[in-house]
């Protein structure tokens, strides 16, 4: 049990002050790379994910 626990501590420091993703590259905002690939992916195909049969879903 106490391993558990020093296992769910670390975890919670780097999610909240760690912003080095797995590939260890640094980013200041650690969203910034799912959203350019959200854009790219708008850009490519002209669909925004989770778009409803009347093309309306998220807006920027």
């Amino acid at each position: 049990a106490e391993h558990e626990a020093g296992a769910v501590r670390i975890q919670a420091v780097r999610l909240d002050g760690d912003p080095t993703p797995a590939d260890g590259t640094r980013s200041a905002d650690p969203l910034a790379a799912l959203d350019a690939e959200l854009d790219a992916h708008i850009a490519g195909t002209g669909e925004v994910p989770g778009a409803d049969e009347r093309g309306e879903g998220r807006t920027r």
